[in-house]
């Protein structure tokens, strides 16, 4: 009987010999194959997200060129008025201001460069402001494409 007993004990520490290296070649074949497809998918998602971003960046930018074109023809929109009707260029360009959001303020500016009237969301109507543009290289380029 004891004879048994330790040729049980030989064969269970035999079979755990064997079982060890087995398991663990099969761990790592495991590993490896997910390495494998998972490393391309990993390059695959990356490019993905990078396409994803850029179309989201065209979107915005192709937005944000159609509000500024809106914004834009508005504006135009609004001197044809002031230039035919100038006793209401308050009220016009304080209507400018309710209905168009991306703007936070809008000053008339006469030909000499100084503000005539600017209206702010915040601060409403300021007569005859402070603003003096007449130094400013933009006036002047403005200037030229009003004399057109």
């Amino acid at each position: 009987m004891l004879h048994w007993f330790t040729r049980q004990k030989q064969q269970t520490g035999n079979t755990t010999a064997r079982w060890i290296p087995s398991t663990l070649f099969m761990v790592a074949g495991i590993t490896v194959i997910n390495l494998l497809w998972l490393i391309p998918a990993i390059r695959a998602i990356r490019s993905s997200a990078s396409v994803l971003a850029l179309e989201a960046a065209e979107r915005l930018r192709s937005r944000m060129e159609l509000d500024l074109e809106h914004s834009l023809s508005k504006l135009s929109a609004a001197a044809d008025e002031i230039a035919y009707e100038p006793d209401r260029t308050q009220f016009i360009l304080s209507r400018f201001i309710k209905n168009n959001l991306h703007f936070r303020s809008i000053a008339l500016v006469g030909k000499n460069g100084k503000e005539l009237i600017l209206i702010d969301r915040l601060n409403g109507v300021v007569l005859n402001g402070a603003g003096d543009y007449s130094q400013n290289p933009l006036f002047y380029v403005a200037q030229q494409q009003v004399s057109r």
